[in-house]
């Protein structure tokens, strides 16, 4: 069933302060279990706060034992300040991805690297968190609305003909910040499976995001101009 979540349909479970104008965000009942782009918790709106984290959980098992993924519409920003950590909101191995809002790949992590994540990480696999870090050559480029995604190692987003990023092989390559594959096409679920206990309660914290709308709306047309009074000349 498609679930898709509006702000102002879910205002009671955001913690907004408004002192410091920011947001978060804690996910209810489970959202789809594979969820595709049409399927996103939509975290868009009007209120223009910053929104600075997002708390869930990946569940175990969902329906007929499939592995459970999740994924939120935001609206990012400002690109360049762009970042996204479940460093110190997680005790399970997570995995983060961010998509253009057509399902489209832009860049993801499975384990932060000491030189690119705030964890305290002293090499390849030490922090099992993810980090979308800011400032990235992956990154994106452009303020808009975008996909974020997290699943449990190793459940990965497919395009219905494999996974969209590549998969870390080797030593190192966990701690790598990867676009997606050069044959990639858009999101339309998830592959694989998380084992090794890697579901459970999760926060993403949150850099460059607001909560704005996707697309604005268009201006009203102007009003049209008052008749011109035609005044004959005298006979």
């Amino acid at each position: 069933m498609k679930v898709v979540k509006t702000l102002l349909a879910i205002m009671g479970l955001f913690v907004l302060a408004t002192s410091v104008s920011a947001a978060e965000f804690t996910e209810g009942a489970d959202t789809v279990q594979e969820p595709g782009p049409a399927d996103a918790v939509d975290l868009t709106g009007t209120s223009g706060e910053s929104l600075t984290a997002i708390h869930g959980t990946i569940a175990e098992t969902i329906d007929n034992g499939k592995k459970d993924a999740d994924l939120y519409l935001i609206h990012i920003d400002d690109p360049a300040a762009f970042s996204a950590t479940t460093v110190g909101g997680a005790e399970f191995d997570t995995q983060l991805f961010l998509f253009a809002v057509d399902g489209t790949g832009i860049y993801s992590n499975d384990d932060t690297s000491e030189t690119e994540g705030p964890g305290p990480g002293k090499g390849n696999n030490d922090v099992l968190q993810s980090t979308l870090p800011a400032g990235h050559i992956l990154g994106p480029t452009e303020a808009g609305c975008y996909l974020l995604g997290i699943s449990g190692f190793n459940q990965d987003p497919d395009d219905g003909s494999g996974p969209i990023f590549p998969n870390a092989m080797g030593p190192g390559p966990f701690t790598d910040v990867v676009g997606p594959k050069d044959n990639a096409h858009s999101l339309e679920g998830w592959i694989g499976a998380h084992g090794n206990n890697n579901w459970g309660a999760y926060t993403i914290l949150l850099t460059g995001v607001t909560i704005e709308p996707c697309e604005e709306e268009p201006p009203p047309p102007p009003p049209p101009p008052p008749p011109i009074e035609v005044i004959p000349e005298p006979a």
